[in-house]
């Protein structure tokens, strides 16, 4: 399983829709892998782009966007 199929198989299971998904990758992503992963993803970052606190605010900011236990999510 790669990564879009494992983002796919997220997706595609209801109870885990709202799991915000941030992409840190190596390498350079086409315009096509670009492409596939809008609109699925909270964010696409390359390996050393931020810093990580940077990388912890970032993370931290996905995590509270989680609506709360019980919540309705918005369906995506």
């Amino acid at each position: 399983m790669d990564g879009f199929q494992f983002i796919e198989a997220v997706q595609s299971t209801g109870a885990w829709r709202a799991i915000p998904i941030i992409v840190l990758t190596a390498k350079q992503l086409s315009a096509e892998e670009q492409k596939l992963l809008q609109g699925s993803v909270t964010s696409i970052i390359r390996k050393g782009q931020l810093s990580k606190d940077e990388l912890f605010e970032l993370i931290g900011a996905a995590i509270s966007s989680l609506p709360e236990p019980g919540e309705e999510s918005d369906g995506r």
